[in-house]
Parts: C-alpha cells; structure tokens; sequence
C-alpha cells in the first residue's frame, strides 16, 4: 500500500536545519521518529535536489520553506496527484488474461491528446471569453507542440455547430425563425390532414418545401401524426468504454 508521508514530512520539516548541515544524520532522524530509514533516505535527497521532476519540484520547495506544521497539507497534496500515477487491482483478477499481473502498477497520466468541454452558462449575457494556455511543462520547449482542433459548440440531440460558423448563427437563427413563424399554420394544417387521412407526414409534407426539423418540432409539439421512419432518440451515438469503470463492460 503506499506509505503514510505525514510523519515522513513532519520528521524531515522538524530536523531541516540539522539535515541541511549534515545529510548523513539521516538514519539517526528517521530512528528517533520510529521511521523507515530507508525511505527517509530518499525524502531527504529529495529536499537538497538541484532538479527534481517537475511533479517533486513543487514538493521540494514546500519542503524547503513552509513551517513544519504544513506537513499534513503538503502530504494531502501529494495524495491528490499520486493516485493517479498507481492503480491498485482488483482482488482475485491479479494474473488472469487480460488483467494486471501485479497488484500495484504504474500509470502514465501523459496523453497525447485531451478533449476540453466548457459548459455555456444558462444565464449567461452578452459575449463569453474563453482564453486556452499551453505551457511547456517546465522541461523547455524543445520537441513540443500544441494543437488545437475542432473548436465547436455542442447542443443536445444536434448536430455539431463549428466556431467558425457561429458568427452568421445567430443572424441565420433570425431569418429561419422569421421564415418559420409565419407558417405555423400551414405546418399545423399538413399535421392535422396525414392525421385525418391515416398518412405518414413524409408522405403529406412531400413537395411543400418545409423545413423537416420545424416540422417535426411541431409533431412532437402537438403530439399528433406519425412519421414512416422512427425517430430514434436518446440512443448511444458512439462506443462506450469501461461502463461504471468496469473494464470489461463496453
């Protein structure tokens, strides 16, 4: 399991100035707080580190600086991030085919690629600002890159909307719905005669020039006539994987 580092840091934090001026009373630190000396060991060459990896950077500093009662704090940040870099399998599944061999095993958190969502606020006025920042991941720039793709907005049950087509959406919006409006009663009448003659409203509205997703608005609306394609909705568009995290449900 992983090791309790609050007392680790706390023992390190309390002994810093003694530590510094004498790394090798290492053993004898981790002794008198009934630690593994081994471990500790290691604790302190992470303090006096030149270069750590960027993760144990921000750990040094807070090492080096803050008082020793922020060891719980420091402890409770590792935490956040290190469950991330270990899985822990599942009891009786360890070396059977298809699953882990040992019960703890690393995990790279490093991706290549990472999808951003942004939720619009409900209440939202007037224009939002969004501003995307990459960094280098304080090991220079050397060999990276970043890009960014497919900006486009979502909204439920419909098709995608790209950023570049979202300046004329709202002037397009107007116009359709001016158009669309002042034909209500024309699309109630198509829906009230396939309803009257038994017709599907494919067959009914064929060659008026309506648009079809008004009109099927209107039939979900009034709840009346039928269309001779089911219209399939609330289904999976795409594959799911590890379906309530079991990696065997997909």
């Amino acid at each position: 399991g992983r090791v309790d580092l609050k007392p680790y840091f706390a023992a390190l934090m309390n002994h810093r100035d003694r530590l510094q001026k004498n790394p090798s009373i290492a053993a004898e630190v981790a002794r008198e707080a009934k630690l593994n000396e081994k471990y500790f060991a290691k604790l302190v060459g992470l303090l006096f580190a030149d270069n750590p990896a960027l993760l144990l950077r921000r750990v040094r500093d807070d090492l080096r600086m803050a008082h020793p009662h922020a060891a719980w704090r420091i402890a409770g940040d590792v935490a956040a991030w290190q469950g991330r870099l270990w899985s822990f399998g599942k009891v009786g599944q360890i070396g059977r085919e298809g699953r882990p061999d040992a019960w703890m095993n690393v995990v790279n958190p490093l991706t290549a690629q990472q999808e951003l969502k942004l939720k619009i606020p409900a209440n939202a006025k007037g224009e939002i600002s969004v501003f995307l920042a990459a960094g280098d991941g304080g090991d220079g720039a050397a060999g990276d890159m970043v890009r960014w793709i497919r900006p486009r907005v979502m909204l439920k049950d419909q098709p995608a909307i790209p950023l570049t087509a979202i300046k004329g959406l709202a002037q397009s919006a107007s116009l359709l719905q001016l158009n669309e409006l002042g034909r209500t009663g024309k699309y109630l009448s198509v829906i009230a005669t396939a309803e009257r003659n038994g017709k599907t409203i494919e067959e009914t509205a064929r060659g008026l020039g309506f648009n079809p997703r008004v009109l099927a608005n209107w039939v979900a609306a009034v709840q009346l006539g039928k269309f001779a394609s089911p219209q399939v909705t609330g289904h999976y568009p795409s594959k799911m994987f590890r379906v309530g995290d079991y990696e065997v449900i997909r």
